[in-house]
């Protein structure tokens, strides 16, 4: 566990804090809370999870001068949970109440749900910044996520697929829970227009022999080909493991080349594929496109500025996501009724309602899971002699409608 003291920053909060009628309380006293969070910051999960602890401490100082008179957050501890579903347990279990029942992560959704009986159990409120699942929507729970569930980003992929003229599918996923059940989404909502799930890979990224994983896909793909010669086929990458070796090996293939690859969010301006010279060209060369949730706090103003000069990285949806988290955080702490977890539970829903985000509310649903957004697909272009991940169109899950940029 990192625990440190919470300094100030000279830069504006990037958020709107609303003042309307429905606002959350500016509460009967001030406030010192501490700030918990159970967060990846080591094993498998580490290296897009480093800017978490930036992202949360900017966004804590800047809550400290702005809401000053109402709210000081004392200290913020970090737990690593190690993307290790009993570590993020164990953690949880150490923090306990510290935080006054409130928690930000864990970050995945093994994690999250290895963890989410005991948080029920115990009156703990979990808030995590990037886990999707659709099994984990479930309303009543101590659960709230700050992005829509897996379904609604399935939705922003075939409804891409639709536009493209796909109508055959090949998809290539880790093997685990999580990942099957996004490809069981896919398959009903690709179904349910006319398409054609033509085979599934799912893999063991920990054993997978990436040649012989590549082939059995590429004679796949001659099979669907051969047994669907009028039917536009593609391939899906639905986790990024391996995607880079498949790539490779895809490279010096008749059919696999040919086609048009997609992937879901996991992929999406990952900064290895597009720094690998030979592996970014490939992917443009297919017209690789990943749709990713646009987090609110993405277009706020300088914020993006601001976690980069911190992190000295370009900040991802972890980063995000973990700003908008605070932010939450103390709304909920500032409301009127806290007395018991009924009350932190509402506070922490009319603080959705009250974090003001042009172009649109923080709404969710009852399941406590952001109800949609605006989905941007990535692809890799060309920059000069180098490759960069650029948003190519994006799509609107409320109205269904894709917006192409280029």
């Amino acid at each position: 566990m990192r625990c440190f003291p919470v300094g100030g920053t000279l830069l504006l909060l990037a958020f709107c804090l609303s003042c309307s009628d429905n606002a959350v309380g500016t509460g009967p006293e001030f406030r010192q809370v501490e700030l918990v969070v159970l967060a990846p910051l080591s094993g498998a999960e580490s290296l897009s999870g480093g800017d978490i602890p930036s992202a949360v401490e900017y966004a804590a100082a800047e809550i400290n001068r702005q809401l000053s008179e109402l709210l000081e957050f004392t200290s913020i501890s970090f737990f690593d949970t190690e993307a290790e579903p009993d570590s993020a347990l164990q953690q949880l279990m150490r923090a306990g109440k510290r935080g006054g029942s409130f928690v930000i992560g864990p970050f995945t959704d093994a994690a999250l749900a290895r963890c989410k009986s005991y948080a029920d159990a115990n009156d703990l409120l979990l808030l995590s910044p990037t886990s999707t699942a659709r099994s984990l929507s479930i309303a009543g729970d101590n659960l709230y996520r700050l992005l829509p569930d897996d379904a609604v980003e399935i939705e922003a992929l075939v409804t891409l697929l639709e536009a493209d003229t796909v109508e055959s599918l090949i998809a290539v996923f880790v093997d685990d829970p999580w990942m099957s059940e996004r490809e069981n989404l896919l398959r009903q909502r690709f179904q349910q227009g006319g398409g054609i799930v033509s085979a599934s890979f799912p893999f063991d990224p920990a054993t997978a022999n990436v040649t012989a994983l590549g082939a059995a896909i590429e004679a796949a793909a001659v099979q669907a080909n051969s047994l669907n010669p009028g039917r536009k086929l593609a391939i899906c990458l639905l986790s990024p493991d391996q995607a880079a070796a498949l790539m490779e090996f895809a490279a010096g293939t008749s059919v696999m080349a040919g086609l048009p690859w997609y992937a879901s969010s996991d992929l999406a301006q990952n900064a290895a594929l597009a720094q690998d010279a030979e592996t970014a060209a490939f992917a443009e060369q297919v017209g690789l496109l990943c749709p990713s949730f646009r987090p609110q706090s993405a277009t706020a103003e300088n914020l993006a500025d601001s976690l980069r000069a911190r992190s000295g990285k370009e900040p991802g949806l972890k980063a995000f996501s973990s700003y908008s988290a605070v932010v939450l955080l103390a709304l909920a702490h500032t409301a009127e009724e806290q007395n018991d977890i009924g009350g932190k539970r509402r506070a922490l829903e009319k603080a959705f309602l009250n974090l003001s985000i042009i172009p649109n509310n923080l709404n969710i649903n009852d399941a406590g899971d952001l109800r949609g957004g605006i989905y941007d697909y990535w692809a890799i272009r060309r920059a000069g002699a180098a490759f960069e991940w650029r948003p190519v169109a994006n799509f609107d899950s409320e109205t269904q409608v894709i917006e192409r940029i280029e």
